[in-house]
Parts: C-alpha cells; structure tokens; sequence
C-alpha cells in the first residue's frame, strides 16, 4: 500500500480522475496510488460515464475561467497603454476622442482625490460630530466635491449627466476663478502690517492659471464631437452653462463688492 492510498480514500470519483486527467506536478508514485484506489472501487460503466461527464463540466468552467482571467488581463494592459500613450507630453497627432476623454477623466479624478484629501477632516466632521451644522458655507464645500466626483465616473463610463455635472462644476470653477482674479486686482495694499500677518491673499497669477485651466477644459469639453458622445446638442450645451453661469453669480456676487 503506498503512502496516498489512505489519503485518497476520502477522495471522489471526480477527484481522483481531476487528478489522473492532470497528472503534472505529482510524484509517479501519488499517481500510481490514485490508479489504484480507482481501480479498486471497482466502478461500474455508469459510475465511470458519470464521472468523466463531471470532469468534463469541470474543465470546460476551468477553461472558461482562465479565458475570463486572459481577457482581464488584456483589458487591463490595455487601458495602461491608453493612459501612458494620453499622459505622453508629445503628441504626434490630436488625441482621439476616446483618449481624450479617458485623459479627462484621468486629470479631474486626481483633481477630486485631491479635493477629498484636503477637505476630509471637515466632511468627517460634518458627518460624525453631533455638534457640527449644515449650512450654506458647509454646503458650498461639500456640493461641489461630490459633483466633480459624481462628474469624472459618469464621463469616464460616457454617460450623458457626466458631460452635464462636468460642464456645471467646470462653469462655477471657471467663472470664480474670475470672480477671485477681480477681487485681487481691485484689493487695495493694506497698511496695517498686523492685519497683513493674518491676511495673504493668493497671487493674482494663480487665479489666471486657475481660470485659464477650468476655462480650457470646458471649452474642449464643447468640441463637436465630444458632444456627440454624450448626445449633448448645441441648446442644451449652453443651456447648462447659462444656469450655472446665473447660480454661480449669485453665489459670488455679495464678494464682489469691493
């Protein structure tokens, strides 16, 4: 009796065939004792038909599971090459609309972890402290953050309210990056020195690049023909802007009174 012959008694019809049909990676002697176990339960035709029905259900799943895992695999290789060939500051030919929009969702889903990094001790607060209260200024930190986020996923998956939240959050961004740049060229030098040390604005310089950045990505966003992908036409585009162009002034509006 070899030194298997006890564990593969608790073995299965199917289990020992599995083993017999895929004999690499035993020692002759684990197979020689498999054999023999099945060749002493003494099968009858029926049993050994049923069997072998069963290990071929199981390879064909085994099969199918590996095709699965190759395709995955492919998919993913090749969204890495998306990204990398999108990401490559030289280009040798406008980016496809299908790459654009993966860089785009790409650029402002790092911009929305970024965002969730810097403001999570506030959300948490927000949600975790019995003391903390919703209001405008909470909510003007909070509705923003989940549009973008909402924003990139549905415009990475091509659907038609990602191309709408994206083009408002973009519109209010844009329009208060301007709103800041007007502020900052109009604020008066401040000669009390103690006050200067509690209060630094920003360089007008930062808010241009904001505005230019934001304003940039909405104006590539309304490009024909990604438009199409989201079946945005013309009067809809611009009926998004405008409404978010009038609740963003009315945000900003009592800040630029200077």
């Amino acid at each position: 009796m070899g030194q298997f012959s006890e564990r593969y008694k608790t073995f299965s019809n199917q289990e020992l065939l599995k083993l017999l049909d895929n004999q690499s990676g035993y020692e002759p002697e684990a197979i020689s004792d498999a054999k023999t176990e099945l060749k002493n339960r003494n099968l009858s035709e029926s049993e050994l038909i049923e069997g072998k029905k069963e290990l071929e259900i199981w390879q064909q799943e085994k099969f199918q599971e590996n095709e699965k895992r190759l395709q995955f695999e492919h998919k993913i290789e090749n969204l890495k090459s998306s990204i990398v060939k999108s990401l490559n500051p030289i280009q040798t030919e406008a980016p496809s609309t299908k790459r654009f929009i993966l860089l785009i969702s790409i650029v402002f889903g790092i911009i929305a972890g970024i965002r969730w990094f810097n403001e999570f001790e506030f959300i948490w607060y927000l949600f975790t402290d019995s003391y903390a209260e919703w209001g405008i200024s909470e909510l003007i930190t909070f509705l923003p953050l989940m549009i973008i986020t909402v924003s990139v996923i549905l415009f990475w998956f091509r659907k038609r309210w990602g191309w709408i939240l994206l083009a408002a959050y973009l519109t209010y961004t844009a329009v208060s990056a301007l709103g800041l740049i007007m502020v900052s060229w109009n604020m008066k030098p401040v000669e009390n020195s103690f006050f200067e040390s509690f209060v630094t604005l920003p360089p007008t310089s930062g808010f241009i690049m904001l505005f230019l950045f934001y304003g940039g990505a909405l104006w590539a966003i309304n490009r024909k023909k990604i438009k199409i992908q989201f079946n945005i036409n013309p009067t809809t585009a611009l009926t998004i802007m405008v409404i978010s162009l009038g609740l963003t002034l009315f945000y900003i509006a009592p800040y630029m009174v200077f």
